[in-house]
């Protein structure tokens, strides 16, 4: 399972890892300690969108198993802005 942990400040959003890494069959997990986010995937992608939930203080999503190869663009919203970085999954 691959980790990305998500900044919101100042009205923008940042991720640690810019391009994630997975193989087939991986999850990813998106942690924030800054507030709720969502996670968009394109029109027709085999995932699903995702709102994150709170535990603790800390807001958390986990999408996968990813079933294709190559480049999968997802987009993290939060208070109105967005992001759009990509996960690249290797078989």
């Amino acid at each position: 399972m691959a980790d990305v942990t998500i900044t919101i400040s100042g009205g923008t959003i940042s991720v640690d890892k810019n391009k994630v890494t997975v193989s087939k069959k991986d999850t990813v997990k998106w942690t924030s300690h800054d507030g709720s986010f969502g996670l968009e995937f394109p029109s027709g992608s085999d995932i699903t969108n995702k709102i994150a939930s709170q535990n603790g203080g800390v807001w958390k999503a986990e999408c996968g198993p990813f079933t294709n190869t190559g480049t999968f663009k997802y987009d993290v919203t939060a208070n109105g802005f967005r992001l759009d970085p990509d996960i690249e999954i290797i078989p």
